[in-house]
C-alpha cells in the first residue's frame, strides 16, 4: 500500500510538473504566434519593434543633445557609446545584422524646412558618409512630427539586404505624441 502511494505521489508530482512545463511552452509559443512585434514607448515615440530584435533605450547615457531616446538591432546590442553616437553597437555590427537609432533635436533655432513632415512611410534612399560621429556610412533620415525634430541613422550590415524591408516597416511605424509641458 505504502509503494502505491509513493508511486502515486511521484506520478501526480510529474503529472503536475509536465503541465506546469506544457502551459509554460504554450504561453510562450501563443505569445510568440499572436505577437510577432511589440510596440514600445520611450519618450513619447512609440515602434513597433520586428520580434527577435532589441530596443535599447537610451543607448549612449554619456549624450545630452540630441537626445538618444533609442536605438534598434535585429541582435542583442550593446549599451554605450562615444558620447554622439552608439558606436559600441556600430562596431558590434554582424555583418548579417541591421542597427538604426533616433535623435531628437531640441527646439531651439532650427528652420522647419531641415526637417521635412514625418512620412506615412519611411524610405532609406542613398547611402551616405561615413558621417564624423559614426565613422562609418549610413542611411540618414530626417523629419518632424508634432513640433519635433528627428533625425534616424539606419546601418545595414554587409550581408543583412534582406532586412531592409524590415527596417522600413519598423521606421514607418513610428507615432510621434506632442511634447509633454
Amino acid at each position: 500500500m505504502e509503494r502505491a502511494r509513493g508511486t502515486g505521489t511521484g506520478v501526480g508530482a510529474a503529472v503536475l510538473l509536465l503541465g506546469l512545463v506544457l502551459c509554460a511552452c504554450s504561453e510562450a509559443s501563443g505569445s510568440a504566434a499572436s505577437d510577432p512585434a511589440a510596440r514600445q514607448t520611450v519618450d513619447g515615440i512609440s515602434i513597433t519593434v520586428p520580434r527577435g530584435w532589441t530596443l535599447r533605450r537610451h543607448p549612449v547615457p554619456a549624450l545630452l543633445e540630441p537626445s538618444l531616446p533609442f536605438a534598434v538591432g535585429s541582435w542583442p546590442i550593446p549599451a554605450g557609446g562615444n558620447g554622439c553616437a552608439p558606436t559600441r553597437a556600430i562596431s558590434a555590427q554582424p555583418a548579417t545584422a541591421a542597427l538604426f537609432w533616433l535623435y531628437e533635436y531640441p527646439p531651439a533655432g532650427r528652420p522647419s524646412s531641415d526637417f521635412p513632415p514625418q512620412p506615412k512611410r519611411f524610405h532609406l534612399g542613398r547611402l551616405g558618409g561615413p558621417f564624423e560621429c559614426l565613422g562609418v556610412r549610413s542611411y540618414l533620415i530626417l523629419f518632424r512630427s508634432h513640433g519635433r525634430d528627428f533625425q534616424v541613422h539606419v546601418i545595414l550590415g554587409r550581408r543583412a539586404g534582406r532586412l531592409r524591408q524590415a527596417v522600413i516597416a519598423a521606421l514607418s511605424s513610428l507615432r510621434v505624441h506632442a511634447p509633454q509641458p
